[in-house]
Formats: structure tokens, sequence, C-alpha cells
């Protein structure tokens, strides 16, 4: 198995993920983490504003989402954070901080078996997520989940596509 193909599955897992969950809405959703999901969403022809730490010239709000400084931001019916939350050192302060932010839901799609992959020095890779993950993180929440399976082997978890109402 080959980097590649676990990126072009990830993709794949990714796609299927927001094109099912992310439904028609007029205003815009927000981004944790400008990447493939900003892309994606904008293909499909969605209102994108990102939160990101380091990407200057694309992010609408440049702050870590572990940061107070989220507070000032206003909610988002949707917010989507997608291969982000495995490189965020204290994961767990980021799905508070995704509460705070997100007025309707969050959707999330996170690595189980996916390499490592950091962007030193803007970004290490810590973290890998397990079924049921998000109770954990959103108890009292209600929680569905989709696991996506590396060449369908049902052994081989490849990542969990999550989405959070709030």
């Amino acid at each position: 198995m080959i980097f590649n193909d676990y990126l072009n599955e990830w993709h794949i897992a990714i796609r299927d993920f927001l094109v099912t969950n992310v439904k028609d809405t007029n205003t815009p959703i927000l981004d944790i983490g400008f990447g493939t999901s900003t892309s994606i969403l904008l293909s499909l022809g969605k209102q994108v504003h990102s939160l990101d730490s380091w990407d200057k010239t694309k992010a609408r709000w440049l702050c870590d989402i572990c940061d107070d400084a989220v507070q000032k931001i206003p909610k988002y019916d949707t917010v989507t954070c997608i291969g982000t939350l495995e490189h965020i050192p204290k994961f767990w302060i980021a799905a508070h901080n995704m509460l705070l932010l997100a007025a309707k839901e969050i959707i999330m799609v996170n690595p189980s078996i996916f390499p490592y992959h950091a962007g030193l020095p803007y970004y290490g890779d810590y973290w890998r997520f397990m079924p049921g993950y998000a109770q954990v993180l959103f108890p009292g929440k209600t929680i569905e989940e989709k696991q996506y399976f590396f060449n369908n082997d049902p052994h081989i978890l490849l990542c969990i596509g999550t989405k959070v109402i709030v």
C-alpha cells in the first residue's frame, strides 16, 4: 500500500461524507483548516469561510481553533473539520471551541490508519481516531458516524465521518 492509494481513498471518503451530510444552505459554512475540504465544498457550490492559524492568504479567520480568540467569531450553522483534528496537539480544546462556533451541526472526517503526514513547521501529526470517539468528545450530543475502509477491507479502517448535532 502506498501513500497515494490512501490519499485517493481519503479524498473519495471526504467527498462522499460532505455530499451526503452538508445540506443546501444559503449561509456560509465555517471550515476549520483551509485545505481539501474547502476545495470540495467550493466545488459543490457552497459558500465557505475558513479558519486557519497559518495560511494568511486564504483564511477568513486567522487564529488557532484552540485559542480564546474563536469566541469573537460569530456562530455558523455548519462547522466542518476535515482531516484537521489529528494535527492539533490538544484536539479536545478544538472540539469544545467547535461547539461554541456551531449553531446546528459539526461535520468531521478524521483518520484512523491514514499514514503519518506532518507539514512541519506548520503542523505535526499526532492522533488517530477510532469508532465512538465523538461520543467522548461531545457527550450528550446526537452523533451520526460512518466508517470508511481502505480497499473495502473491513479490517483496515481508513477514516471515520462524523456528524454532531448541536
